[in-house]
């Protein structure tokens, strides 16, 4: 008698166990259906849809768990995004537009380059930047790299550790950041200048001038070297959406994927105008091109909002593009 309640008992105990984790497993699925669901109606606040989809897909990689992060990372991207001119540039042209620009931009804070990288990687292109794991993605090859997936290269320098006060993070900083991306083993993240430090002999301010500074894979940086940019007809090497070839003059040029053209350009105006520095007649042709085609989105006004709470200067090209037609040669 005994033994037949005993497996009664434990009968209704299975029964009630198997019912309480059909139960759990679809609270979970309605919890899991809610919180996305939530997410991209909070996502699609964003008015720029290049920054929705980098969002959307950083939250479907595990990168971004939580509603409080997506709110986070909304409220950023739509930050009020003002201009800097409170000059009259009014019939202003070439030399003399080129001068009153240089004035308003020249003596900005020089940060050091291991502190404007920082910066960077820990501040200025984190996605991810009121929690723990910092999100940034390449330019380049749009790959997305984690701090949560760090790992070792020859290249990093382990006594070499800088905490920024700003970002409240800490970063190797060797030779560059190293951080895997996710889902990749191929290179790590580094910092591309726009405008090549071989043609400036990495002096200062010029090399840690955050507006031509950009998070970059370091094979896809490594190709670009120091080639000068210009639209390929004829690749050597083509990935991500970027090339490298010749031009229609047998010119070796590299050419980024098309949502990064129009900051490339304006990042080298403002290096032109700040430094004083000409373009190559055939690079300031094809960036004339893509100033037009890829226009200023929300996501590259931030970005000049941020380097200038550290900096103290923007980048006019950004806040005003069609200045650039009125310097007839930069």
């Amino acid at each position: 008698m005994i033994k037949k309640d005993f497996r009664i008992i434990f009968s209704l105990v299975l029964v009630c166990f198997l019912i309480s984790t059909v139960v759990l497993s679809a609270l979970d699925e309605r919890d899991t259906e809610t919180w996305e669901k939530k997410a991209v109606k909070i996502v699609e606040q964003i008015p720029d849809l290049a920054a929705q989809r980098e969002l959307l897909n950083n939250i479907k990689l595990g990168n971004i768990t939580s509603i409080e992060q997506v709110e986070s990372i909304v409220k950023r991207s739509n930050a009020d995004l003002t201009t800097f001119i409170d000059v009259n540039l009014e019939g202003l042209k070439d030399d003399a537009l080129r001068k009153v620009l240089n004035d308003k931009i020249k003596g900005h804070t020089s940060l050091g380059y291991r502190r404007a990288r920082a910066l960077m990687y820990g501040s200025i292109d984190n996605l991810n930047l009121d929690n723990d794991r910092s999100i940034v993605y390449c330019v380049y090859s749009r790959k997305t790299y984690n701090s949560g997936d760090k790992k070792r290269t020859e290249s990093i320098d382990e006594n070499l550790v800088e905490e920024d006060s700003n970002t409240r993070k800490r970063f190797l900083i060797g030779k560059d950041l190293a951080l895997s991306p996710k889902g990749q083993t191929d290179g790590f993240l580094n910092c591309e200048h726009t405008w090549p430090q071989s043609l400036f002999k990495k002096k200062e301010p010029m090399r840690s001038d955050l507006h031509h500074l950009f998070p970059t894979d370091s094979i896809v940086n490594a190709i670009r070297a120091h080639y000068p940019f210009g639209n390929s007809i004829d690749s050597v090497w083509q990935k991500h959406g970027c090339k490298l070839g010749t031009d229609s003059d047998r010119r070796l040029v590299f050419e980024p994927r098309d949502d990064h053209k129009g900051n490339v350009a304006r990042a080298l105006f403002y290096f032109s105008v700040r430094y004083k520095s000409p373009l190559l007649d055939f690079e300031e042709k094809a960036l004339r091109e893509w100033n037009k085609i890829d226009p200023v989105d929300n996501n590259e006004r931030r970005r000049n909002v941020e380097i200038e709470k550290f900096q103290h200067n923007r980048n006019p090209f950004i806040d005003q593009p069609e200045l650039v037609d009125s310097i007839s040669d930069f």
